[in-house]
């Protein structure tokens, strides 16, 4: 199996510079403005003084340019240059209360008059991390009092075997529930995220006897028949370790087959140095365990990359649908596409109608069975809402997110913590109303 390829969305374009305008011909002289002063001419003859004079006069146009608020900053900017600390707090904590508002949670109040510029309170942190939006597993383990569980099912419940068309594949002995860590492990073999032949050879020759024979069993794309025999096989089956940019064949992992509709996912979970598979749905005792190899989203481009990469006519339960029902499905997969190549332009000229047609993405995501582009999604409309300031929606998306982050990577992972966290309050969210208030519809 080759590896999974990445959507990466594109960044939000920052507003270009315009192109210089060519150059104006020389405008006659004119007298200076009034208010402004000027530098005589028997100082302009003399170049060292006269430049001299120049700054002076520039300084001063400036600062009476400036208003009295820029100043203030100005002397504040450069008292803390200087060293000079600010006065430490002048009220008692007894003034200070925090208890909930009407609607923005917990606030902070004061029983105290307090007259202007006067400093309130002066803290230490009493907990630091690395970068507050990006909360490790460790957090997911504070949150929940306990270390996560690292996979619930015994490597018997969890088996490989031969399938009627599909050579080898993983099944489950046991009934396994949405979001559940089914397999995580460790690369049997690891090469760079871009490799030659001789650097494969030269991978898979430093291995032991037991690995290298564990890594020849597995079979390769007839697309790559032609090439070196190790080079083929890890073409075929590597799965991207995207933390480190390295590549890894997994011995069980890497056996998982691919469905259009698939029950699982997998991705490289760096917390725990290994490559996890999380279950998408309920999956039923003695079902096969599948992936989505490709992030086509339109089948008629998926299908034909799927043959010519693996050498196979994928033939799962999508794309066998009777002709009617596969016309639709096909209509609902292009307008899911036309959506996610849309969403980034429209959150900048249309926020309202952005959220409204991935509300659109989400109903389409969940007909299709397609969970993994999910979390996305919502959380791009998370961050508008975020971003327009609006709190009951930001909670409502960021619920949204934490459900469905917790589906595809698992409830304890970073991202669905990082989501509730947001649901309990997204004023903590970095962008919060950094383009203003906006009431946006849900």
């Amino acid at each position: 199996m080759p590896s999974k390829r990445i959507r990466r969305r594109p960044a939000l374009a920052t507003s270009s510079l315009a192109a210089p305008s060519p150059p104006s011909p020389a405008a006659p002289s004119v007298p200076p403005l009034e208010g402004y002063m000027s530098m005589p001419d028997h100082l302009a003859q003399r170049p060292i003084i006269g430049l001299f004079f120049l700054g002076i006069l520039s300084f001063l146009n400036l600062l009476s340019s400036w208003s009295f608020s820029a100043l203030a900053q100005l002397m504040r900017r450069m008292r803390n240059f200087l060293g000079s600390k600010p006065s430490t707090s002048q009220y008692k904590l007894s003034n200070l209360i925090a208890k909930d508002t009407a609607d923005i949670g917990t606030g902070v109040f004061a029983s105290v008059a307090i007259p202007q510029g006067m400093s309130i309170t002066s803290e230490t942190p009493s907990h630091t991390f690395s970068d507050i939006n990006k909360p490790t597993r460790a957090l997911a383990a504070a949150e929940r009092g306990s270390e996560p569980p690292v996979s619930e099912y015994k490597p018997s419940e969890i088996t490989i075997r031969d399938t009627a068309d599909k050579g080898k594949g993983v099944f489950t002995s046991v009934a396994i529930p949405q979001g559940t860590c089914i397999i995580s492990e460790t690369p049997l073999v690891t090469f760079p995220d871009t490799f030659t032949p001789a650097e494969a050879l030269a991978v898979v020759a430093r291995c032991s006897e037991d690995d290298r024979q564990k890594f020849m069993a597995f079979t390769y794309s007839p697309a790559y028949a032609n090439l070196d025999p190790v080079f083929r096989i890890a073409k075929t089956n590597c799965v991207p370790m995207a933390s480190l940019r390295q590549a890894g064949l997994f011995e069980t992992i890497c056996r998982v087959n691919h469905d259009c509709r698939p029950n699982s996912q997998y991705f490289w979970d760096h917390t725990l140095g290994k490559e996890v598979l999380h279950a998408l749905v309920d999956i039923p005792a003695g079902e096969e365990l599948t992936v989505c190899y490709s992030d086509l989203l339109e089948r008629r481009e998926r299908r034909p990359w799927l043959a010519s990469t693996f050498g196979f006519n994928c033939k799962c339960e999508s794309c066998t649908l009777p002709p009617t029902e596969l016309a639709q499905s096909n209509q609902r997969m292009a307008k899911l596409s036309e959506i996610i190549a849309a969403t980034p332009m429209l959150i900048r000229i249309n926020p309202v109608s952005a959220i409204a047609q991935i509300h659109q993405s989400l109903t389409i995501i969940e007909q299709e069975k397609c969970w993994g582009l999910g979390p996305s999604q919502a959380y791009d409309a998370l961050q508008i809402c975020v971003t327009w300031r609006d709190l009951p929606n930001a909670k409502i998306w960021a619920g949204r997110a934490a459900e469905l982050f917790g589906r595809c990577r698992g409830l304890d992972g970073e991202d669905a913590v990082r989501m509730r966290a947001y649901a309990r309050d997204p004023t903590s969210h970095i962008l919060w109303g950094a383009l203003g208030t906006r009431k946006l519809s849900s």
